[in-house]
């Protein structure tokens, strides 16, 4: 991936406001979480990149935020 392409990337993540930071732009403009997305999100208060399928860690319980971790592991996204 090339570093403008990161930019625009980045630019359009941005754009969403500080409290959209955790879902990317497709899934956003979708208006909900795409099922294993891999596109790069921030978390906070956490301040590091993850999936986008665990944007939501402060949204689900911790049982179902580690069966997130799994199913990512099983698929090869993390």
């Amino acid at each position: 991936m090339s570093s403008s392409t990161i930019d625009a990337y980045l630019e359009k993540l941005l754009s969403q406001g500080q409290g959209n930071l955790n879902i990317c732009p497709d899934c956003f403009r979708r208006g909900t979480r795409k099922y294993l997305c891999t596109n790069m999100v921030h978390l906070t208060p956490e301040n590091v990149l993850v999936c986008c399928y665990l944007g939501d860690k402060h949204e689900v319980s911790r049982k179902v935020f580690r069966k997130k971790i799994r199913e990512l592991k099983k698929k090869g996204g993390v």
